[in-house]
Order: structure tokens, then C-alpha cells, then sequence
């Protein structure tokens, strides 16, 4: 907390009078994160005349953020903390549906709906759009790879996500569409 008033300005006394522990700030900080990913979702897929274009739109908008040193090392932070506990005060009073992934998954099952996706269970559909988008990016940082992320490489990226999973969800797949 010393180093934090130190940055921003202001005292430690006056930083605990807003958050009672650092505990209670990195929530603040992650809901507030949060807050702006739910935005970008739902103006990516407003704006958006498909839901491949909307992919597209949020998944760069997301790798944007998730590429940058301060995008990742909250990603880190997350991973590290591990503490159920401080996850449930993140969330615990947030509708899942309203969260990053739940929005994603509802413009999902609104494409299923439209035929412009195959029928398949929304949620798992987001987060398997997710580990497209995101492992590549996770890996680069993870294990700090010698080619420099730029805007193309970024861009890059998320089409490919939005093209691979329109390969597995879109309304060709054949072979996708049987029942397991």
C-alpha cells in the first residue's frame, strides 16, 4: 500500500480510508476491469453485422489488453492468487450471464438461434472461442518469446480465433453437428 500512495499520490491512510486492505483494491481493480470488458462485448457485438465480425471485433479489443505488460501481469496476479475466496468477492454478486464470457456466451446462443451458428451449448462455445483467443497471447508472455507482439501480429491472432471457431460452430461443420 506504501508503494501504491507513493505512485498515485496521497497517503497510505488515506488509500486504506478507500480500501481496508490490498486485498479489497485488487477487486476494485478487477471489477473495474471487468466492467470495461462487459462494455466492449456488448458495443463489439452491437456494432457488429455478423457474429464472426463480432468475434473479431472483441477478440482483438481483448488481445489488445490481454497483450500488454499491465493486461498481463493482472492475468498473472489472478492465476497466482489462486484464493477461491477473493474470486467469490470478485463475482459472487455479479449474474454470471453479465460477466465477459456469460455476454459472449448470450450473442452465442442468439447466433444459434439465427442459424448462424450450430446448435451447441453457449457457454462451452465461449470459452472454447476464449482458449482460441487467448493461449497463443498467454504463451508468448508465458514464455516470453523473442518475436515483438505488434498491432498486425495481434490482429493476426484474433482472426484466426474468430475463423477457427466459425470452422467449428458455423453451419457447415457436418460431421460436428452429430451428437457425440
Amino acid at each position: 500500500m506504501s508503494e501504491i500512495s507513493e505512485r498515485v499520490g496521497g497517503s497510505k491512510a488515506t488509500l486504506y480510508g478507500y480500501f481496508p486492505s490490498k486485498e479489497e483494491l485488487f477487486i476494485a481493480c478487477i471489477r473495474e476491469v471487468s466492467q470495461e470488458e462487459a462494455a466492449a462485448v456488448r458495443l463489439a457485438f452491437a456494432q457488429a453485422k455478423t457474429i464472426r465480425e463480432g468475434l473479431e471485433t472483441f477478440g482483438l479489443w481483448r488481445l489488445k489488453l490481454a497483450m500488454t505488460p499491465g493486461g498481463f501481469s493482472v492475468r498473472q496476479m489472478i492465476w497466482s492468487v489462486g484464493m477461491r475466496h477473493i474470486i467469490s468477492k470478485m463475482f459472487g454478486d455479479v449474474d454470471p450471464a453479465e460477466t465477459t464470457w456469460g455476454l459472449v456466451a448470450t450473442e452465442l446462443r442468439k447466433a444459434m438461434a439465427s442459424g448462424e451458428l450450430r446448435k451447441a451449448d453457449p457457454w462451452s462455445a465461449a470459452q472454447h472461442f476464449r482458449g482460441l483467443l487467448e493461449t497463443e497471447a498467454t504463451d508468448r508472455y508465458f514464455f516470453q518469446y523473442p518475436t515483438p507482439v505488434d498491432d498486425r501480429t495481434t490482429e493476426t491472432m484474433a482472426l484466426l480465433a474468430a475463423d477457427v471457431f466459425m470452422r467449428a460452430y458455423g453451419p457447415d461443420v457436418g460431421s460436428a453437428n452429430r451428437k457425440a
